[in-house]
């Protein structure tokens, strides 16, 4: 198994200057028009629903320019249930106020959910466990008043139906695919892993930082949803503001060729053809048969001391080695070694550090000068 850990250029300063005028020309219209639109709008449902998938599209954008893919389907699958919320409460005004008073039920799991409070400082912790009394305390009434209103299944959501009945509604069901796809992602499902991670053959290899698998996907899928939320307010309230939303949406969903060729360059450029070095077992072996073990993280230059984590291959070799060194050249200096088949975990209390900064520490210097002779050496284990 090995880890790789990625580090990609934002898109922003790979894509042609055109598209990302375009980026900008959108960014600015949704920054600036918002609050016009808003005023526009019928209920402050709906404005509440345009403000959030107002925020999740700028969003969307900036995970996706720097390859955060993982984040970009969550708010992607938002951006639908965003679309279907907008519908809703201008199709059925009356389900306006039942959205609004959700936010008691909300607010009633806020104000019990306190055990994350007792890692605060005591004069922090005593002023948040008053904040979320309170909040329970002057929401109690507006929640039992919603439950006795709509019934207790109101507590498990505001909407009348089913998502899916909801989106078949709105002639959505090929986009309801895709929002079930993007749930993998947020269950944590193997489905949603794609772009995490690759086998190649019994080795399997993991990605740390950018995730590829649905990045594409949810780039359109998300503009198309918030499109079709503004394409709904332009019909409710024929909004000039709102039909430029559509307009420059559109403008943006047809730069996914460009955007898609760029995230292909990226992945060949991070994804390995086959099993990868990225973090290595270096074993340090004394004269005396002492071993030190770390774990030296290619990507990010980086090394800490670890400990093995049940049997450790047989070291006889470089033991050997260290003493015949010894006896041409009388030294305490260790033979250094990268370890086939080391199982190895950061030594606790350990920190990562720099080679720049452990310089002179123990025999970090002297790891420091053998890093540069890895280049090319296959290392089987790469702790994740």
């Amino acid at each position: 198994m090995s880890t790789t850990i990625s580090l990609p250029v934002p898109l922003h300063k790979r894509l042609p200057e055109a598209v990302c005028e375009n980026i900008a020309q959108w960014q600015h219209i949704l920054h600036h028009d918002t609050g016009v639109i808003i005023q526009t709008l019928p209920s402050s449902a709906a404005r509440s629903i345009l403000t959030v998938a107002v925020n999740d599209a700028l969003s969307l954008v900036d995970h996706v320019d720097r390859f955060d893919g993982r984040t970009a389907a969550l708010l992607a699958r938002a951006l639908f249930e965003h679309w279907m919320n907008i519908c809703d409460v201008l199709d059925v005004p009356e389900l306006s106020e039942r959205y609004e008073r959700h936010r008691f039920v909300t607010a009633q799991q806020i104000s019990s959910n306190i055990d994350w409070v007792s890692l605060l400082t005591p004069a922090q912790r005593h002023r948040e466990e008053r904040r979320l009394k309170k909040l329970g305390r002057i929401t109690k009434a507006s929640f039992d008043e919603s439950l006795s209103d709509y019934g207790k299944q109101f507590k498990k959501g505001w909407a009348v139906g089913p998502l899916k009945d909801r989106a078949d509604k709105q002639g959505a069901s090929d986009q309801y695919e895709t929002y079930r796809i993007l749930s993998s992602v947020v269950h944590g499902t193997s489905g949603g892993l794609d772009g995490l991670v690759h086998e190649f053959g019994e080795h399997r290899s993991h990605l740390v930082g950018a995730d590829f698998g649905f990045l594409p996907q949810s780039y359109a899928e998300g503009l198309y949803s918030f499109c079709k939320l503004a394409e709904r307010i332009d019909q409710s309230v024929a909004s000039t503001e709102a039909h430029d939303f559509v307009a420059q949406t559109a403008l943006l969903m047809n730069h996914l060729s460009e955007i898609y060729r760029e995230i292909e360059k990226e992945k060949a450029r991070i994804w390995p053809t086959g099993p990868s070095v990225s973090i290595l077992a270096i074993a340090a072996v004394y004269p005396s048969g002492k071993v030190n073990w770390y774990l030296h993280n290619v990507t990010e230059g980086t090394v800490v001391r670890a400990d093995p984590v049940g049997e450790t291959p047989d070291l006889s070799a470089v033991v050997d080695a260290a003493h015949q060194a010894s006896l041409i050249r009388p030294s305490s200096d260790p033979v250094l070694a990268t370890v086939d088949g080391a199982v190895l975990t950061a030594k606790t209390g350990a920190t990562y550090g720099h080679w720049e900064g452990l310089k002179g520490r123990d025999d970090f210097e002297l790891i420091s000068r053998f890093i540069p002779q890895l280049d090319g050496v296959e290392v089987i284990d790469r702790n994740s």
